[in-house]
């Protein structure tokens, strides 16, 4: 797959919906340049600074509708350090692609190569009584669930996660936790391999949310061993 990849900032000024107004202009630029022609979305990770109040205003706007849910979606609450309020990170690709599912759980198919994307967030009523390591455990089972319907596994096709928690002071040793006991189930080791992972500090849109999670896997082993 030919891809690049964006970073785009709001406008620091005005409302959410101008500025996500301001956000859709400049990626339609991007995606229609006949001198870049980056013609479709592949995925796509939006940064808010209050998820709660801004998630449902982002997937009701046409830069989620018309947009962003032609690909694979996540969002994460990061306040922008630019006072921006929203920022968006999106790869784009002149390849030809097919998307198979919903944004935050979806198979694009590309260059003969499946790419199974899944972006696990947690209800309020999902997360109230799970403690961050179970919170993490579940998310990786449901991604492990969902490979193994397809034939595959975590150990020999996850390319990467992202792991975003809430009071990381706090919570981060468990959700280590929690992933080393799934990684030692699925045969991640010290002398196989361990997944390329990014933990930083991120919520959700519920305050129960203390873990969520982005996984990439392909089909292709050739291709996961390039990130191991």
């Amino acid at each position: 797959m030919q891809y690049q990849i964006f970073q785009l900032s709001a406008e620091p000024k005005g409302s959410f919906i101008a500025r996500l107004d301001g956000l859709l202009c400049r990626l339609e630029s991007l995606v229609e340049s006949a001198a870049n022609p980056l013609l479709r979305v592949v995925w796509s990770r939006v940064f808010l600074s209050d998820a709660a109040n801004q998630l449902e205003q982002l997937q009701s706007h046409p830069l989620y509708i018309r947009l962003l849910s032609q690909g694979a979606f996540s969002y994460v609450e990061q306040v922008p350090l630019d006072g921006s309020k929203v920022s968006l990170m999106v790869c784009l690709t002149s390849d030809e692609v097919v998307m198979e599912g919903t944004p935050d759980h979806c198979v694009i198919s590309c260059n003969g190569v499946r790419h199974y994307w899944q972006s696990v967030r947690f209800t309020a009523d999902e997360s109230a009584s799970l403690s961050a390591r179970e919170q993490t455990e579940e998310a990786f089972n449901r991604h492990i669930g969902w490979l193994r319907s397809h034939g595959l596994n975590l150990k020999d096709h996850c390319v990467r996660t992202w792991l975003f928690v809430r009071d990381v002071d706090r919570h981060y040793q468990d959700v280590v936790v929690g992933r080393n006991e799934v990684f030692a189930r699925e045969g991640l080791t010290t002398d196989t391999h361990y997944i390329a992972s990014t933990g930083i500090a991120g919520n959700g849109d519920n305050g129960h949310e203390l873990v969520a999670v982005d996984f990439w896997s392909v089909d292709a082993p050739a291709m996961t061993q390039q990130y191991l």
